[in-house]
């Protein structure tokens, strides 16, 4: 009932992709269940802006050229020695920084905070607000748990699983595929967007 309340029915995501490609995603909850009922790209902000005139709340995937991505082999540190062993010569109050780990390895994605802030600003003008956010393919570990694959690509990677846990994400040109995930046909380069939805309808923000 909380979820409805502050939601509503509508829950939508977009994704801020590579080669200023935008992707569109929203579930509507019908009969206790989420379908899908938006599924567009555009290739302009402007664009979205205007498909998104009645929304009030989205979640922000951005994964295009502002983010910065790197794996080491490393995690029994905090996370701020974790980035400075990636990145050694950035200014960490300067980032914005999301880290998702299995048992031998850290996946690390950082972007300047004054372009998530000035996203978040120009979403706010619209009178949508950004509930939360996600940098490059770190979205992913919503889905994990409901994925059937041991390889799954979204709009620019690579992922490979092995017993629900990421191995691997490599940056590379994807297969078009679908994918079927809690009883929905996501098409791969929507996969992210459907991944930050999940988390904000199960209430399992994580503002970075």
């Amino acid at each position: 009932m909380r979820r409805y309340l502050t939601y509503g029915h509508r829950f939508c995501a977009v994704e801020h992709a590579h080669n200023n490609s935008y992707q569109v995603l929203e579930l509507t909850k019908k009969r206790r269940e989420l379908v899908i009922s938006k599924q567009e790209n555009y290739a302009s902000q402007k664009a979205v802006f205007e498909s998104l005139k009645n929304r009030k709340h989205l979640f922000l995937i951005l994964n295009n050229e502002q983010i910065l991505f790197k794996s080491i082999p490393l995690t029994a540190v905090s996370e701020d020695r974790l980035v400075k062993t990636a990145f050694p010569t950035i200014v960490l109050q300067d980032f914005y920084v999301e880290v998702l780990k299995n048992d031998t390895t850290s996946f690390i994605a950082i972007c300047r905070k004054d372009v998530i802030d000035t996203l978040i600003q120009e979403y706010a003008a619209k009178g949508i607000f950004v509930i939360d956010f996600s940098l490059g393919n770190l979205a992913i570990k919503n889905v994990q748990s409901y994925l059937q694959e041991s390889q799954i690509y979204t709009s620019n990677a690579c992922i490979i699983l092995e017993n629900n846990k990421i191995e691997t994400i490599e940056i590379k040109t994807p297969l078009q595929e679908i994918y079927h995930i809690n009883g929905l046909d996501v098409p791969n380069k929507y996969v992210l967007s459907f991944a930050g939805i999940l988390s904000y309808y199960s209430n399992e923000l994580h503002t970075n």
